[in-house]
């Protein structure tokens, strides 16, 4: 069995892997720190135009200090970030993933949903009586 560290996932894999770190039980910056294992193997031209550039800039967000003896750029940079700042950079990485989103098909664990599943538009709405308001 490989390690991920040696394993090749695609880019979508590599997305999902640093997405479920930042979920992780876990201190902010550790979470960080782990989700950016998989989020510098992103490569932004596998991603939509239009997301490739906020792909590039977390990736640099994430390594802009020196590394001290035994650490790497990214250790070092989160080491020195605040807790706001961590908090900036996960929330740049969720709002990136859906923006990505928009770009490819829905799938849960492989399957495509039913147009119905992906919008709410056509629900008949007749039957909910409201919680608040008048009856």
């Amino acid at each position: 069995m490989t390690t991920p560290a040696t394993e090749e996932y695609t880019s979508h894999e590599l997305l999902r892997l640093a997405l479920g770190e930042l979920v992780s039980q876990a201190t902010l910056k550790d979470r960080l720190k782990n989700a950016a294992q998989y989020l510098l193997q992103l490569d932004a031209h596998d991603w939509p135009e239009k997301c490739q550039t906020e792909i590039r800039d977390l990736r640099r967000s994430l390594q802009t200090e020196r590394a001290l003896r035994g650490e790497s750029a990214v250790t070092a940079t989160i080491r020195k970030l605040s807790i706001q700042e961590c908090e900036s950079i996960t929330k740049r990485l969720v709002e990136l993933t859906f923006a990505l989103l928009d770009t490819v098909p829905l799938t849960i664990d492989g399957l495509t949903p039913s147009p119905a599943v992906k919008t709410a538009t056509n629900v008949d709405d007749s039957n909910i009586i409201p919680l608040f308001g008048e009856l």
